[in-house]
């Protein structure tokens, strides 16, 4: 593992911390026992899921469904630009603090419902979609 990798796994950890000291007294037991089990083995399992699919070297990715953001964040390692959305401010928030805490410039985030997707026919390369 490269050094560079290893300084933001470390970063990202430090990060998940950080968000869930900052945000436990706003999220309810369900939820915070969510976002800690999503990022408790960090984000390489979702990396590897992405690279068997052959989800990596897109130009433009939308992640549909983005909660928290694991995803997001493996789709960004992956990927030039990944843009996140989710109906739930709450997670775009924690998501946000993430992104910034990580140091991470090609996440854009949106609040929209999936029934609302304002964006036009064509204009990403790939979409992850996920229902709960």
């Amino acid at each position: 593992m490269t050094k560079r990798k290893i300084d933001f796994l470390e970063r990202l950890n430090c990060s998940i911390n950080s968000v869930i000291e900052l945000y436990c007294n706003d999220l309810g037991q369900n939820e915070l026992s969510f976002l800690k089990r999503m990022y408790a083995n960090g984000i390489s399992n979702y990396i590897d899921r992405l690279k068997a699919l052959k989800f990596e070297n897109y130009n433009k990715v939308l992640d549909v469904g983005c909660g928290f953001g694991q995803w997001s964040i493996a789709l960004s390692l992956l990927n030039k630009e990944v843009n996140s959305i989710d109906q739930s401010e709450k997670r775009i928030k924690i998501l946000n603090e993430i992104i910034s805490c990580c140091d991470l410039n090609n996440i854009r985030t949106n609040i929209i419902p999936v029934e609302k997707i304002p964006y036009k026919s064509k204009s990403f390369d790939a979409l992850l979609i996920k229902f709960s």
